[in-house]
């Protein structure tokens, strides 16, 4: 076997190419609604599909192992930002709520670029998003943000004034909050991060992609996916780490080039056949080494 150099990145975020991200969840936050904005649905219905567009601005994913033109950004009603890069086979998804929703007085689904403390982002309003599935006369209805950092991919999702009535909290006990990484044709999934549990005390799933949360956010309350500012500590392993990873079932691996690129799960299988010389990211849960061959 090749001889190989195993550095491990101790986390408490995911790290891929240089990245890293943490997650905050923060009550009593002002919610400041935009005005004006491409209007991405003024009216809209559990039927209405997927909104795509294309947009003249690069944004850099959370594992920045992409940074080009995106081919188009996609944004849905049920709560999810789309971002694809067909030339790096990439996208990333933001979601948020991910529940189906209708348009009603006051509806509008829009789409904004700002810049905040010489900061760039684009952000996608969901105004009076009223919950759809709901016994006539329920009213429920959700008003959000999701912010993206088009220099770091570091999110944020801004909850505003909402009303779910007791009725919506028994029935959409499976809301979902967080992103993932995955190929164009969104068949591999590279990288996850969901928040989970409930609002009390939310924790984050690396491993389960839509991993749900049972309670909804309080209002005027702050999802963030937020990059560490804080230093990485590595520490130089023996081959005895490559031994132990062989051992990991193939389920719980990501191995990637150092450009990103998914390469398999199946450890055994890549080395067996000969990856070339050069530098691999092998992610076990919420650890990433870095393997220099």
């Amino acid at each position: 076997m090749k001889q190989i150099l195993l550095i491990i990145i101790l986390l408490s975020a995911i790290l891929l190419n240089g990245q890293s991200y943490d997650f905050h969840y923060s009550t009593d936050k002002s919610y400041q609604e935009f005005e004006g904005g491409k209007t991405i649905y003024s009216e809209w219905n559990s039927n209405t599909g997927l909104s795509t567009f294309n947009e003249d601005i690069k944004i850099t994913s959370y594992s920045n192992v992409y940074d080009v033109q995106q081919d188009y950004i996609g944004i849905s009603h049920s709560g999810y930002l789309a971002l694809l890069s067909y030339s790096e086979n990439k996208a990333t998804v933001v979601d948020a709520f991910l529940l189906t929703t209708k348009s009603g007085e006051g509806s509008a689904i829009t789409f904004h670029q700002t810049e905040v403390e010489m900061k760039q982002y684009i952000v996608v309003q969901y105004k009076n998003a009223y919950l759809d599935g709901l016994p006539e006369g329920d009213g429920s209805y959700l008003n959000y943000q999701i912010w993206m950092n088009i220099e770091t991919g570091a999110t944020q999702i801004k909850i505003g004034e909402c009303l779910v009535t007791p009725a919506a909290e028994t029935a959409f006990d499976n809301l979902v909050f967080g992103y993932f990484e995955t190929d164009a044709s969104f068949q591999a999934v590279y990288e996850t991060m969901f928040v989970t549990g409930d609002f009390v005390s939310p924790v984050v799933d690396r491993i389960e992609t839509f991993a749900p949360i049972s309670t909804f956010p309080a209002n005027n309350s702050v999802i963030e996916f937020t990059e560490m500012s804080s230093g990485i500590e590595t520490i130089s392993l023996s081959t005895e780490t490559l031994q132990s990873l062989l051992t990991v079932p193939s389920t719980e691996l990501n191995i990637y080039d150092i450009k990103g690129s998914y390469l398999g799960n199946n450890l055994q299988l890549l080395l067996s056949s000969g990856l070339g010389y050069g530098q691999y990211l092998i992610r076990h849960k919420n650890k990433v080494y870095k393997a220099i061959f």
